[in-house]
């Protein structure tokens, strides 16, 4: 995996053996994401929201017993 950062920016450059559609359907359908989206499934437990179209806006909470942390933002138009 390769990492570049700069003050405003993280990329991620990453390889998956996926076709472009399988991976759009898992970054932007919400149950998708709630499978993917945490270290793994007996300890935690992850609620998505996704909107994927300019402007819209995503939210991915994950809880576990040591508590919860959420992620929001959304697409700049």
């Amino acid at each position: 995996m390769d990492l570049k950062t700069t003050n405003t920016s993280l990329t991620i450059i990453r390889v998956f053996k996926a076709s472009p559609e399988e991976l759009w359907q898992m970054w932007t359908d919400a149950k998708e994401i709630e499978k993917w989206h945490r270290p793994n499934n007996t300890d935690f437990t992850t609620s998505s929201e996704a909107d994927a179209k300019v402007g819209g806006s995503y939210k991915i909470s994950m809880k576990s017993k040591d508590g919860a942390e959420t992620a929001f933002g959304n697409s700049k138009s």
